[in-house]
This record gives C-alpha cells, sequence and structure tokens, in this order.
C-alpha cells in the first residue's frame, strides 16, 4: 500500500487541483458568516437544501483587501450591500490548495444582479403564497379607532426615521398627545426575521393597551429592504389583531410587508403626519356633529317657544289696543267740553271781521264791521264804541 507523508498529500492535491481548476469559476451559494481583520474578508459559503434548510456543502472563503478595494472601485455601495450574512449570491472565485491551509476560495468577483435577482423570485413567491392564503388585504379590513394615541412602535433605536417620527408626534400643530412604545428590532440582516416575530408575539399580549402597531425604517437601499420580503414575518404582520402601518423610507421600492400592512406610506414622517390627520378629521367631525346639535336643539326650542310667543303677542295687542282706546275717549271727552257751540248754547257769543276770530279790542276799531255769532244764528254790527277793562 503506498504512503505519503501529510505533506506529499497536500502537495499533489495542491497539483491536481491547480491542473483541473487553472481558471477561475462562478460559485452559486449563501454567505453564512462574514469575518473582517485587516481589511481581509473571511467569508463561509454554504449551500442549504431549499426545503428542510440544511446544509448541504460549505467552503471557506477569502476576499483579499487588495481585491475588495478593486471591486469596491468597481461597484460601490453594492459591494457592501452583498457581502451580509444570509444573502445568496453568485460569486467567482479562484480554487486554490495550500499545503498548510488546505482548501480554499480565493473570490475575485461578485455579481450584485444575480443577489437581486433571487430576492425578486423570492418576493414574488411570497406574494403569491400570501395571496392564495387570502392574507394580503386581512389587516387592511381592521377598522380604525377614531382617535390613534397609543402606538407600539417596532424600530432599531438607532433608525434615522425613529426620531423623525418621534419629533413629528411631539410639534403637531393641534397639540394631541402621543404615547409611542418602542419595541426594539433589527431592522435590516438576518436578525429582522426573528426578533421582529418576537417582538409581534409581545404586542399582540399586550394587545389592549394600543390603538396601532407602526414599522419604521429610515430608507435603505433594495437588499436593505429585502428582510421585509420574508414570508413568515409577512404572515405574522397579516394576522396582527391592530391595524399595521409601515414607514421603511422607501421613495419607489415596495416590499411584500408593506402589501400586507393595514396602511403602507413612504416615510416614518408621512406615517405620523397621517396619524395626525387622521385625528384631526375626528376632532373636526365632532365639531361639525356639536355644531349641527347645537341648530337642531336651537330649532326645536324656538318651535316649542312660538304658540306662547303668539299667545303672549296676542295678549300684548289687546292690552295695547285697550289702552289705546281708553286714550281716545279721553281725548273726545275734551275735545266735547272745547266744543265752541256748548259755550253757546249757555249764552255766549264770539266776534269775528272777515271771517277771522276777535279776541281782544285791540284787534278792532270804531265803525269797523264785525259779525256777532250766536246759538242759532249770527248779526251783523257796527262797532260804535270801545270800553277797554278797568
Amino acid at each position: 500500500m503506498q504512503r505519503f507523508t501529510l505533506f506529499e498529500l497536500n502537495e499533489f492535491i495542491r497539483r491536481v487541483v491547480s491542473l483541473n481548476f487553472s481558471e477561475p469559476v462562478w460559485v452559486q451559494c449563501e454567505i453564512f458568516q462574514v469575518n473582517v481583520s485587516r481589511g481581509h474578508f473571511y467569508i463561509q459559503l454554504v449551500q442549504k437544501d431549499g426545503e428542510q434548510d440544511q446544509v448541504l456543502a460549505r467552503a471557506d472563503a477569502v476576499l483579499w483587501q487588495r481585491q475588495h478595494q478593486a471591486l469596491r472601485r468597481q461597484l460601490g455601495g453594492a459591494l457592501d450591500e452583498v457581502l451580509r450574512e444570509g444573502l445568496e449570491v453568485l460569486v467567482q472565485v479562484r480554487v486554490a490548495f495550500d499545503e498548510r491551509f488546505g482548501l480554499q476560495y480565493h473570490i475575485e468577483q461578485i455579481d450584485p444582479a444575480f443577489s437581486i435577482g433571487k430576492l425578486e423570485i423570492r418576493r414574488r413567491e411570497a406574494v403569491q403564497q400570501l395571496g392564495e392564503e387570502g392574507l394580503l388585504q386581512m389587516n387592511g379590513a381592521i377598522p380604525l379607532p377614531p382617535v390613534i394615541q397609543r402606538i407600539a412602535v417596532l424600530s432599531s433605536p438607532e433608525a434615522a426615521g425613529l426620531q423623525d417620527f418621534l419629533d413629528q408626534l411631539r410639534q403637531n400643530p393641534y397639540g394631541y398627545r402621543f404615547l409611542a412604545s418602542l419595541f426594539p428590532t433589527a431592522v435590516q440582516g438576518p436578525r429582522v426575521e426573528p426578533e421582529m416575530l418576537e417582538r409581534l408575539r409581545a404586542i399582540d399580549a399586550r394587545r389592549d393597551a394600543f390603538d396601532c402597531v407602526v414599522l419604521l425604517r429610515g430608507g435603505g437601499s433594495r437588499l436593505d429592504l429585502a428582510a421585509f420580503d420574508q414570508l413568515e414575518l409577512c404572515r405574522s404582520i397579516a394576522h396582527c389583531p391592530l391595524p399595521f402601518f409601515t414607514g421603511i423610507g422607501h421613495e419607489i421600492d415596495e416590499t411584500v410587508a408593506d402589501l400586507v400592512a393595514h396602511t403602507s406610506l413612504k416615510t416614518p414622517t408621512a406615517v405620523a403626519e397621517y396619524l395626525i390627520d387622521h385625528n384631526a378629521r375626528f376632532e373636526s367631525e365632532v365639531v361639525q356633529a356639536g355644531s349641527r346639535i347645537g341648530q337642531t336643539a336651537l330649532f326645536q326650542i324656538r318651535n316649542q317657544q312660538l304658540p306662547l310667543l303668539e299667545q303672549q303677542l296676542q295678549s300684548a295687542i289687546r292690552i295695547r289696543l285697550q289702552r289705546e282706546a281708553q286714550h281716545l275717549d279721553l281725548l273726545a271727552a275734551q275735545c266735547e267740553l272745547l266744543d265752541p257751540q256748548r259755550a253757546l248754547d249757555r249764552g255766549y257769543a264770539y266776534i269775528t271781521r272777515d271771517g277771522k276770530g276777535i279776541n281782544s279790542i285791540l284787534q278792532i276799531g270804531k265803525d269797523e264791521q264785525v259779525r256777532i255769532h250766536l246759538k242759532d244764528g249770527a248779526a251783523d254790527s257796527t262797532i260804535q264804541k270801545i270800553i277797554p277793562k278797568p
């Protein structure tokens, strides 16, 4: 039986590997773990069984600092988005075997488009599955309470959008008070689903303490948002007993979590504005209802008072007419007393000249013609003498 030293065997394997893998090859795999040391990326790659999620293959790979810098110039920020645990990737590796360090894959290229494409396929499958289960509109059917004040917030304490959301609530122009309770959770990476599922269970246990749930994140790339496309997480959002709002912070892309949520808004600030406006609409409805109630009550009171007012008016008119009739009778009696005919009947007379009454000797002179009026007629006369009153 042939016998080798360990070095001889490893050297033989190195020559075999070098002979059969003289050129780099593309490998489809999943990043299981990433460690960075002195600018070098030490990455553990795995292949899993798609149904049972069991590891079928495992290998160590390294992205040397110099090659990482070259890929950074080529791919920009997309490089960091791809180099994350739990993401399925397509990498170009050079197979190397070292007598001391064993088999290693030296990463030379990465295809970000492959990862995005795989995520999109997974997203579409999740949407189809949720649709078949009738969960896409389930949370949206929950009626919103008239006033929303007690808010369960799912977010990272360091998320950029969290403070924007809280500031917007505090600075609302109506002076409304909100109580936001933070349930801290990862909002990117492989920890999103398990942590958020745990927080949703905690919220469900205290469902009577909240009016709604709000998921916040401060934006990110399409790969960053992939965590919110995961099937189990979106199932839990759909089954949430409270209205679920999303404000993940993206302007174009729509996650599966957005689709199953009660209300999806683009940014955390937009969620806060929606809640403020919702409460303002309710306050306006209450004010309008109060105004309508006041007008109706006034109308009813007036209707009830009209018969009484009519009776009081008729009574006032009768009293006024009686008073005026008495006044007229008094005036008639006075006129009758002052009637000149009554004086003539008692033997008095009055004098006129040219149709005008004379009541003083200064109005006539000697030899002037006057007319003397008596009770049964008149007589013309000439003034013979004027006798002043002593």
